[in-house]
């Protein structure tokens, strides 16, 4: 004889009141904000997708909606890994329906991809992108990016990392650099190299940086948004 499962008494919640309920537990779990926002941006189109079809209770839900989701997506003309990653956190929010048992189990699979191949820089372009500006006639703002964009190569650290980095999380004698804000926000230590040292102590002698700064502010000191960092490497 089989395992009985047992399945909740309360059945009458429809989808949006169960997605308010696995919003509520990822706030109560402490998952950043930005995480939390992502879940609300990228299950908007699963949502209309299911206002559309007249879906509303949890017993709606099955693969076959799914599928069916994937195909309205490719009907847009979304693009393919813009489909998975609606795909990836609407499967979070639905497992996790499935693991209350809201949702009968069932597999959610991502569609098949094949990935471009990125045309990597040149050594030269590499070289260009490294020059150093001139720091008798170049402003704050160009020496810093151009700081900030050796310490992205050099290190590899998250957009979020890199623009709550202070100047004493950074310890040039022994080459290593303070990271508190990480994805799973632990604590940890990124060596940094020789010339990268050099280049940081210089940056913060020249400017006069404060020890309770940002390593990289804004032209008033204040921590830059990650737009901003964005825009500037694009434009780099």
């Amino acid at each position: 004889m089989g395992k009985k499962r047992f399945r909740r008494r309360n059945e009458n919640k429809n989808l949006i009141e169960l997605f308010e309920e696995f919003q509520l537990e990822n706030k109560t779990k402490n998952l950043s904000p930005k995480t939390i926002r992502s879940y609300e941006n990228n299950l908007i189109l699963f949502f209309r997708f299911i206002k559309l079809e007249g879906l509303t209770s949890p017993s709606d839900i099955h693969k076959t909606v799914l599928e069916h989701f994937k195909r309205w997506l490719l009907d847009k003309d979304v693009k393919h890994t813009t489909i998975n990653t609606y795909l990836r956190h609407t499967r979070a929010f639905l497992y996790w329906c499935m693991g209350e048992n809201y949702i009968e189990d069932f597999k959610i699979q991502l569609i098949k991809i094949d990935e471009p191949q990125k045309e990597p820089y040149t050594d030269d372009e590499i070289k260009k992108l490294l020059s150093p500006p001139d720091l008798k006639k170049c402003g704050f703002v160009e020496y810093r990016n151009w700081i900030m964009v050796n310490f992205l190569l050099d290190t590899g650290v998250r957009l979020n990392t890199l623009i709550n980095i202070t100047v004493s999380d950074v310890d040039l004698e022994n080459g290593i650099v303070l990271c508190s804000t990480n994805k799973n926000r632990k604590v940890h230590y990124v060596p940094i190299s020789d010339v990268l040292i050099k280049l940081i102590g210089k940056y913060i002698k020249t400017f006069d940086l404060e020890k309770d700064m940002y390593l990289f502010p804004n032209e008033s000191a204040e921590q830059l948004k990650s737009r901003s960092v964005q825009s500037t490497i694009s434009k780099i």
